[in-house]
């Protein structure tokens, strides 16, 4: 958390580093002018009170592990504030993934302990009864006479990020896949709309069309014409004699006696044949 405090600065300073941990243990600020003095103030608390030495560390975090970049030991508590020297070994030597060139700023974890004590072995304990690292941003401001090395490794690496902010921009790629899904969503229920409108179209051209003339007669049609014309020379042969047999009534009787009297005569006449075949058979 930055602030600006007068009990500490006038007017003529600016905090280069202002933090302050949740039980208020130390501050840092330094000279806009020299950007090089750094007092740690430590204010009594119970941790403070009981100790006489204190032991800082400080870290950058990189994948979640946090990296040792420096350290104080045997800090004197009695003193009320100690100075240190802000150097390159302040930063980092590699820029980690968190290195911002617009305010070309790190963010860094402080760790107080009483001296002597292991941070790994707090660190790594969850039940710790010492407060958990603090956070808080770091800046490095290039000299304006001469740049140091560290300045010149800034501006190498601000650099080569601008450089790889040439390439393709993010929003145009978003904006890019955003047309092409839409476009594939109009293509697709392009092709929908036509296939769910075709067959309606085809079967309303075969309701509207006329069925072909046919030039000649079906097999049905013709066997039918062939039993009508069967059927009416049978009928009309009925009629025939019939007419016939009308026409020839009045003679009807004496025919009938004359065809009895041959068949009487034909079965005697064969009676007699018969008698004479056995006749001859027994002799």
């Amino acid at each position: 958390m930055f602030t600006k405090t007068r009990r500490h600065l006038d007017q003529r300073y600016t905090p280069f580093l202002c933090m302050e941990s949740r039980i208020s243990i130390l501050r840092f600020f330094c000279k806009a002018s020299e950007l090089s003095q750094v007092s740690l103030f430590f204010i009594n608390t119970p941790l403070t009170l009981s100790k006489e030495t204190l032991d800082l560390y400080l870290y950058f975090k990189e994948n979640l592990q946090l990296h040792l970049i420096k350290n104080w030991t045997a800090l004197p508590c009695r003193a009320g504030s100690w100075a240190v020297q802000v150097d390159d070994s302040w930063f980092p030597s590699s820029p980690p993934s968190f290195y911002t060139t617009a305010q070309k700023q790190w963010v860094v974890y402080g760790y107080y302990l009483p001296a002597l004590m292991n941070p790994t072995d707090e660190l790594s304990d969850p039940e710790s009864q010492y407060p958990r690292p603090f956070n808080f941003s770091i800046m490095r401001h290039p000299s304006l006479n001469e740049p140091s090395s560290g300045g010149r490794n800034e501006t190498t690496m601000i650099h080569h990020i601008d450089e790889s902010m040439h390439g393709f921009p993010l929003w145009a790629i978003i904006v890019l896949a955003i047309t092409s899904a839409t476009l594939l969503l109009l293509l697709l229920m392009s092709i929908l709309w036509w296939m769910y409108k075709r067959p309606k179209k085809d079967i309303m051209e075969e309701k509207t069309t006329p069925p072909p003339p046919t030039t000649t007669p079906p097999p049905a049609a013709s066997s039918w014409q062939r039993r009508s014309s069967i059927l009416s020379a049978a009928h009309t042969a009925h009629l025939g004699e019939t007419l016939q047999q009308m026409i020839e009534a009045p003679e009807a009787p004496e025919e009938r006696r004359r065809r009895q009297g041959d068949q009487l005569l034909q079965r005697e006449l064969e009676a007699d044949h018969e008698t004479m075949i056995r006749n001859r058979v027994n002799d």
